[in-house]
């Protein structure tokens, strides 16, 4: 395997009896079977694997024994494990999908390069199968829920996204005259109950969701939730537009994989982004769903830039089959948890138990619920006669919040935005 993206695999199993190391066998031996793990792609060593997956060695070396023994892996001396081809084994594998002569011959050799090295990128580091054909480069996050309004979604759809939620969403699906319904989140993300409710009563055509860590709250969408909105969207026939932004950084817990690795890809649309990794001026995403979803977002996307950004995204490219762009997101971890932890650490000096707060286990952004007697007159005009601008949002409760984006903050301008909200306060 390429070693220089994460090694991911979903441990996630109903029977709570099943030894650790056989879970890890039956996730590995799924992920080569659906095409996740390619044939002749070699895995990281025990003791890395160990490391990444926050397993003992032992558990990882007697797993790989019995995944040599059933076929699944090759072990070639002083170099490693590999993928074995997954027709050769005694178990029966997933057939892996087919891309005809005609659909590779009707895409650019450079782009399809670019799609490739994502498509590689993601099925590693995010257990995404998917081919080639099956992925759609577009300019950042933005235009990707532009298409995604305009070219698979119909006038007059009605599309649930969460309370509070992302701004530039709800204005893209407004301005494709979508019928957007709200639904409120609490503490472990969007309400699957009223969203059981509300496709009981009118037909829904698409959810809306930022699970990772949710815009704005941060909070995490749980995994029973994640399940139920799997069930929902399979019983209801809802697309799942799932915006992965910030999948990248994540500090604590148990990183859990998108919600699209559950779904069939006719039931689910990937949005993510390069822009959280760089900078927003880099305006390189990608889109990802079924072939025939991709081909429809594809062509309406050449309706409103023929060309692209050939030389950012081959730029793009070359980092990623290089491990640039691995190592920088390394770096850029290691800075963003400090910068979380003396954020978490001056927020419970100054403000303490004034305000709700609970660190986010990922992203660039931090959450602060306010007291009840506070109104957004007061904190707005408070931090903007401090040349302070912070998101205000309000939730379904009642209360008010604040958004925080600490990354691109020093320490003095951090602890200066939460003084004059202690003030405020």
């Amino acid at each position: 395997m390429n070693n220089r993206w994460n090694f991911q695999i979903d441990l996630q199993t109903d029977n709570q009896s099943t030894p650790i190391y056989l879970a890890l066998v039956e996730a590995i031996q799924r992920d080569i079977c659906c095409g996740i793990l390619k044939e002749g792609e070699m895995l990281p060593s025990s003791r890395e694997m160990a490391s990444q997956l926050g397993l003992s060695r032992k558990t990882i070396v007697k797993a790989m024994e019995i995944l040599q023994l059933k076929g699944f892996l090759l072990s070639k001396d002083r170099v490693g494990l590999f993928v074995a081809n997954p027709s050769s084994t005694t178990d029966s594998p997933i057939p892996k999908a087919n891309v005809s002569l005609k659909e590779k011959e009707t895409v650019c050799a450079p782009l399809l390069k670019v799609r490739q090295a994502i498509a590689t990128m993601l099925s590693h580091s995010r257990s995404l199968a998917i081919s080639d054909q099956e992925l759609c480069v577009v300019r950042g996050s933005q235009m990707a829920l532009y298409l995604v309004a305009h070219a698979v979604l119909q006038r007059g759809d009605r599309v649930a996204m969460e309370s509070p939620g992302y701004q530039n969403a709800y204005d893209a699906f407004q301005a494709a005259d979508l019928t957007i319904h709200a639904i409120p989140v609490d503490e472990e993300g969007i309400d699957v109950t009223l969203l059981e409710q509300l496709c009981q009563s009118e037909p829904i055509r698409a959810v809306y969701l930022t699970p990772r860590h949710q815009y704005p709250t941060t909070v995490k969408l749980s995994l029973p939730r994640r399940r139920r909105i799997k069930e929902l969207s399979e019983k209801y026939e809802f697309i799942v537009i799932e915006d992965d932004f910030g999948a990248d950084f994540q500090f604590s817990g148990q990183r859990l994989l998108p919600i699209s690795s559950m779904l069939d890809k006719a039931h689910t649309i990937y949005i993510g982004t390069f822009s959280k990794i760089f900078a927003p001026a880099i305006r390189v995403g990608y889109v990802i769903s079924s072939t025939e979803t991709i081909r429809k977002i594809a062509a309406y996307r050449q309706l409103i830039d023929i060309q692209g950004d050939t030389v950012q995204e081959r730029a793009l490219c070359e980092m990623m089959e290089s491990g640039v762009l691995a190592r920088h997101i390394r770096h850029s971890m290691k800075i963003y948890r400090e910068r979380l932890a003396f954020a978490t650490q001056e927020i419970q000096r100054v403000l303490g138990t004034s305000v709700g707060y609970r660190p986010p286990h990922g992203g660039l952004a931090l959450w602060l619920t306010l007291p009840e007697h506070l109104t957004e007159p007061i904190i707005r005009t408070r931090l903007a006669g401090k040349g302070i601008s912070i998101p205000i949002f309000h939730l379904t409760d009642g209360r008010m919040g604040v958004r925080i984006g600490y990354a691109s903050l020093t320490k003095e301008e951090f602890s200066r935005v939460i003084e004059e909200i202690r003030r405020a306060l």
